[in-house]
């Protein structure tokens, strides 16, 4: 598995034991935060938006460090790198995958207590990396197909759920993806 933006490591520190991890960072001190936590997976010091590593992973996620992109080009660029690593029969999440597969069905989803893409105020809710409470200035209607919300219960509940089926822990924001890469 690739993940991109790692920061400190904390995703890999849960998912390690169930795969090989490569985690890329721009930053070398958060590279070294992570490689004290996680010094069985491979560091690599690179810019999400350009590292290519000549391979292909099963695997690529983003998670939250894709809101550090500051301007479309900078996202375009980001989820061009998760395709350019994702290997065929593989899972990336990113919104220019339909410029490589026009079949790609992107439903974004947000929680139901603050759903400002839908057009509803903004609210309190207790599903951490997702709902900021306002639209981000890259957002446009034509980055999903649809858009669906997830209230904070049923988040919780379902990471309760995943956590007992799964072990380990499982954060409520991570219940939506997309189908797999098939060219």
């Amino acid at each position: 598995m690739l993940e991109l933006g790692r920061r400190g490591g904390n995703n890999a520190f849960h998912m390690k034991q169930h795969c090989s991890m490569t985690l890329v960072d721009i930053s070398g001190e958060m590279l070294q935060v992570s490689q004290t936590a996680n010094p069985e997976c491979e560091h690599v010091r690179g810019d999400m938006r350009t590292v290519r590593l000549g391979r292909e992973f099963e695997a690529v996620i983003v998670h939250d460090a894709i809101s550090l992109m500051a301007t479309v080009e900078d996202l375009k660029s980001a989820t061009d790198t998760c395709w350019s690593h994702c290997a065929p029969g593989g899972t990336a999440l990113s919104t220019r995958l339909r410029v490589h597969h026009e079949a790609v069905h992107i439903v974004a989803v947000e929680p139901e207590e603050s759903a400002v893409l839908s057009g509803q105020p903004s609210g309190s809710h207790k599903i951490e990396g997702t709902g900021a409470g306002f639209v981000v200035p890259w957002w446009t209607e034509t980055l999903a197909d649809e858009i669906q919300t997830l209230s904070t219960q049923k988040a919780m509940a379902t990471a309760r759920r995943l956590a007992r089926e799964r072990g380990g822990s499982q954060s409520p924001s991570r219940f939506s993806a997309l189908p797999p890469r098939t060219t």
